[in-house]
């Protein structure tokens, strides 16, 4: 028999019924309080991130010690242990003039290590003398470039007299390039003797030098040593050049002493008594200011500036305006010359070709 039941009724009143519903309402309030807190907190976070950004510091230290060594690393790549393992070699540098066997002397010795005949030698040989030991022989040329070079790099130097004719001179050219550091340490490429500053070389700039170029503004004046008994005075920037009076047979510097008008080293000079009976010495003299060479100096600065400023011809060689053409321009052929024609080797160039001039 199926009878339908009664359902169960809760208490709507009472104190169960109470508690019940202040339940409900206090469930309700903390859901609606979620959903409120959760959109103000991602609002907040949108707001200003970096206040949310660390929620752990240890964490947070963690992870970015771990980043900054990520980067380092990608940074710094491994380095690679180069070092050889068998030592560099040992240099010994064959050094002497011309014609004294230092070709002959790198046979013998490569001859004495490997037993083998060497008849053609081309440059630098290096030979195996032992286990762990290796020897380069150099022939050093008769140039103060491969002296220098020699002497930087080598730890050997044998050097190769003639018997016959005694010392020579690249044998103390090398000797003093191999003693004084400046040549080996200080002194740059392509410099010669007019613009190197070795305070005790008598060639150098420092010892030769008596004073600033008036030309160029940049040079200064050196006293060239390489034209006695003609003494000339030389700009190592410029090509001006002043050659001083015959009558001078000598010429010392004073070092240290300045003239007080134009700041020229003062120098002693002693005249030749046969070209120049008047004078026979002067001491503490400036060679621009003094009257004795203001005459003789001014008609060679005179020529030598119209040299320079002449103007000068093409890659042909001819004079402006003359029959083989000038300026630019190759300049061959005679052209036609004086006529009004255009032809090759005329006076204006551009491949001698232009007006000629009568």
């Amino acid at each position: 028999m199926d009878e339908k039941r009664k359902s169960f009724r809760k208490q709507t009143t009472g104190v169960k019924a109470e508690r019940r519903k202040q339940k409900k309402k206090q469930e309700e309030n903390d859901q609606t309080n979620t959903k409120l807190s959760s959109s103000t907190l991602e609002e907040a976070k949108r707001r200003n991130p970096k206040a949310f950004s660390i929620q752990n510091p240890i964490k947070a230290q963690q992870e970015f010690r771990r980043t900054q060594d990520l980067k380092e690393k990608r940074i710094h790549l491994p380095e690679v242990d180069r070092t050889p393992l068998e030592p560099p070699p040992v240099i010994v540098a064959l050094v002497g003039p011309a014609k004294v066997g230092k070709s002959l002397l790198m046979k013998c010795l490569i001859k004495n290590f490997t037993r083998q005949k060497l008849t053609d030698i081309r440059g630098p040989v290096t030979i195996v003398s032992g286990r762990k030991r290796r020897i380069t022989f150099i022939e050093c040329r008769n140039d103060i470039n491969s002296m220098i070079d020699a002497a930087k790099i080598a730890d050997l130097v044998l050097l190769l007299i003639d018997a016959k004719f005694g010392f020579e001179m690249e044998t103390f050219e090398f000797l003093k390039c191999s003693t004084n550091i400046w040549f080996t340490t200080y002194m740059r490429k392509n410099v010669g003797c007019n613009e190197c500053t070795h305070p005790t070389c008598r060639c150098s700039l420092e010892f030769n030098g008596i004073c600033t170029c008036y030309i160029c503004k940049q040079g200064i004046f050196l006293l060239d040593v390489t034209s006695i008994p003609k003494y000339r005075l030389a700009c190592n920037k410029c090509s001006f050049i002043l050659t001083l009076p015959e009558a001078i047979q000598k010429i010392t510097l004073k070092e240290g002493e300045f003239c007080k008008q134009c700041d020229t080293t003062l120098m002693d000079i002693e005249f030749n008594k046969e070209k120049s009976p008047d004078l026979s010495s002067l001491s503490s003299a400036c060679i621009l200011c003094h009257e004795y060479f203001l005459d003789a100096i001014q008609r060679t600065v005179t020529f030598i500036t119209n040299m320079q400023n002449r103007p000068t011809s093409g890659r042909g060689g001819g004079t402006p305006g003359g029959p083989r053409g000038g300026g630019r321009g190759r300049g061959r052929g005679r052209g036609r010359g004086g006529s009004s024609n255009r032809g090759r080797g005329s006076s204006r160039g551009g491949r001698g070709r232009g007006r000629g001039k009568n």
